[in-house]
């Protein structure tokens, strides 16, 4: 019962999203991306609150079937640009503004959490203390 039940819950949808993904022509390589897209975020100064984005993408190649890739972006209130911090690569250091901030591989990443005004000026001193 443990095995068909470790085969229902884990393996039968990694398969699944493996076959779609082949379904649909396999994965891009990372350096084709589309490099026409552009943020959708717009300019951080018509954004005046303080804001804090958690965003994630699929992640390139076969691993994309299973894996994303997660970051953050934050802004304090007034200020004119975007703060995006990315961990990419194996034991690289925090990115700070390697990427536009809603974008991955040009492709458009989706809002896991989105906090505004004074809950995300509380919290960004707390999330910058973190990925120092």
């Amino acid at each position: 019962m443990l095995i068909w039940s470790f085969l229902a819950l884990f393996l039968l949808p990694a398969f699944g999203a493996t076959g779609l993904l082949a379904y649909h022509g396999g994965p891009t390589h990372w350096s084709q991306w589309d490099r026409a897209v552009r943020s959708r975020l717009g300019d951080a100064a018509l954004h005046p609150e303080a804001r804090i984005l958690v965003m994630s993408g699929r992640t390139r190649g076969w691993k994309g079937a299973l894996a994303v890739h997660s970051w953050v972006v934050v802004k304090h209130a007034n200020e004119r640009t975007w703060r995006r911090y990315d961990v990419a690569g194996w034991g690289n250091p925090v990115r700070v503004n390697w990427w536009p901030p809603d974008l991955w591989f040009g492709e458009y990443g989706y809002v896991v959490a989105d906090l505004k005004g004074g809950a995300a000026e509380a919290l960004i001193p707390r999330v910058e203390a973190a990925i120092k």
